[in-house]
């Protein structure tokens, strides 16, 4: 499984996801993130990201681990 590796910074931002449709929430995440996982091929890689990417991998990560975005939301819509 990947695991962040590296974060700085914060940004909030609205999130939904396909999992819950039609709900969306206020979700305060690292704004730059550094992500470490293995590709196809059991190589090891290493992705960064910016502002909506960095937000994404981290909404994925969490799936990973059980988390669902309204867990963490400050606010539900």
């Amino acid at each position: 499984n990947p695991a962040l590796i590296k974060s700085e910074g914060s940004e909030q931002g609205t999130e939904g996801c396909l999992s819950i449709p039609g709900v969306y929430g206020e979700v305060e995440r690292y704004s730059n993130v550094t992500v470490e996982g293995l590709n196809r091929f059991g190589k090891k890689i290493q992705i960064e990201g910016t502002g909506l990417l960095a937000r994404a991998l981290q909404h994925e990560i969490d799936h990973l681990e059980g988390i669902l975005f309204i867990e963490l939301a400050k606010t539900i819509c």
